[in-house]
This record gives C-alpha cells, sequence and structure tokens, in this order.
C-alpha cells in the first residue's frame, strides 16, 4: 500500500477540522457534505475521496482527537517514570483542561467517543495504579474515569469564566483520588 503524499495528510486533515468547526454550530445529523466541503475550501468530489460519509469523517476525527490526547498521557508518562495516581491526574486534568477542553467537549456527548476515550485511558492507567483485584472492578474504575472526566470539561468548557482550571484539579484530586488510592491499597501485592 503506498504512503499518502503530504497533500492528501494535509487535505484530510483539512476536511477534519472543518468538520470540528461545522459539528461546533450542528448536530451531526446536520452536518452535510457541503457544509464541510464549502468550510475547507474543496470539492464535494474531494470528500469523497477520503470518506464515505459524514458520519466517516465523524469517526476520523474522534480518533484524531484521541490519538492527540494519547500523545500527551505517553509524554506525561514518560517524563516521570513512577508517577502516581495523584500526579497523573493532575497532569492529566490539566492536558485536559488546557489543551484539549474545545476538542473534548465536542464530541463528550458520542457514545463512541466515551468507548474509545475509555480504551485509551485503559492501559495507561494500567501504568499508574496497576490491574486490581479484578478485571470487573478494574473496568469500573476506568468507566468512572472517562465518565468523571468527560463531565469535567463540559463543567469546565460551560462555566470557564467562573470555573478555573486549578478549580477543577482541585475537585478532581478531592473527588478522585481517595477513590483510587482506595483502590489501590486493596488490591493484594
Amino acid at each position: 500500500m503506498k504512503s499518502p503524499s503530504k497533500t492528501q495528510i494535509r487535505t484530510r486533515k483539512n476536511l477534519i477540522e472543518a468538520f470540528m468547526t461545522v459539528y461546533r454550530t450542528k448536530t451531526i445529523d446536520r452536518v452535510s457534505v457541503r457544509d464541510i466541503t464549502d468550510a475547507a475550501g474543496y470539492h464535494r468530489s474531494t470528500f469523497y475521496l477520503y470518506f464515505k460519509d459524514v458520519y466517516d469523517l465523524a469517526d476520523a476525527a474522534e480518533d484524531q482527537v484521541l490519538t492527540e490526547l494519547n500523545a500527551e498521557i505517553q509524554k506525561i508518562l514518560s517524563e516521570e517514570e513512577n508517577i502516581g495516581p495523584d500526579g497523573f491526574l493532575i497532569r492529566l486534568s490539566s492536558v485536559f483542561a488546557a489543551e484539549h477542553a474545545d476538542r473534548l467537549y465536542l464530541f463528550s456527548e458520542l457514545p463512541s467517543f466515551r468507548r474509545k476515550l475509555k480504551r485509551t485511558f485503559e492501559p495507561n492507567f494500567t501504568r499508574v495504579v496497576g490491574r486490581g483485584r479484578s478485571r470487573k472492578e478494574f473496568d469500573y474504575i476506568i468507566s468512572l474515569l472517562t465518565a468523571i472526566m468527560l463531565h469535567n470539561i463540559r463543567y469546565y468548557h460551560q462555566n470557564r469564566d467562573s470555573f478555573t482550571t486549578a478549580e477543577m484539579l482541585d475537585i478532581v484530586r478531592r473527588i478522585l483520588l481517595p477513590g483510587i488510592e482506595g483502590y489501590m491499597s486493596a488490591v493484594p501485592s
């Protein structure tokens, strides 16, 4: 399979960015291919060279956001080999709020995005806290973390004029950290 050219990579990225711009103002069922191509400055036929429909493009946009987020998480984990839950939550929350809030907010209500975000968190969170006593318990912790982080993104996005990143981090630490530490202390050595 031939690697995409720089032009193809840029065109695909431009279509994704145009989708995200349009999606900020319309629900996904109201976003049309024409809306996207008009925003990106391309002809409709160009769209179909890259995506089969708006939902295919939405899926690619979700994947792009999660790839960028995972790169940030990997950076956190590589900078601090033995990062604990407190440090991880603080750094993760600041990445969510400061660098990815608008994009995460955009997709936060989509079930497909929630599932993908949970899958992104899982291996990274495992590196920080371990797997635990049971798969069911671990899945619950990851689901809870995902739901809380997405809720915080939505809340922060809607109240950013009156709710600082520091306040959000403090709440995350006070609510999540005791539960995670309790979970870790219950895990047999």
